[in-house]
């Protein structure tokens, strides 16, 4: 638990012990698994600087743990996300779209703040 009221408890996904294949075949091992959330629920706040296809789970973790969080989304990777659709059950495939419905799943507390920029 975060500690902050509200806020859900998060905790890992139980899965099986030994290594994980990732895409692109990576492999990964619980352990290290492990490590990097032990990191993320003593972080203070989360940050996604071009997260590529990690901005929604930034954006969900964020949310489920009370952290506050900044992201920047980029890719839409929709290849990734078959099954992510717009409010007219549309693919999401621009960055447009990507940047809607990540606010239209948390309309009542993902805030946005436009930053000047000459590009993404």
């Amino acid at each position: 638990h975060s500690g902050q009221p509200g806020a859900a408890e998060v905790r890992p996904a139980q899965g099986r012990v030994g290594r994980h294949t990732l895409r692109g075949g990576a492999a990964v091992t619980r352990r290290r698994c492990l490590q990097v959330w032990r990191t993320l629920v003593h972080c203070s706040a989360v940050v996604g600087m071009h997260p590529d296809g990690a901005t929604e789970a930034i954006v969900d973790f964020a949310l489920a743990s009370g952290k506050p969080f900044a992201v920047v989304p980029c890719c839409v990777y929709s290849a990734y996300f078959p099954t992510r659709r717009d409010n007219r059950g549309k693919r999401v495939t621009s960055y447009t779209a990507f940047v809607k419905c990540l606010r239209r799943q948390h309309t009542d507390r993902l805030p946005r703040v436009s930053l000047a920029r000459s590009h993404r």
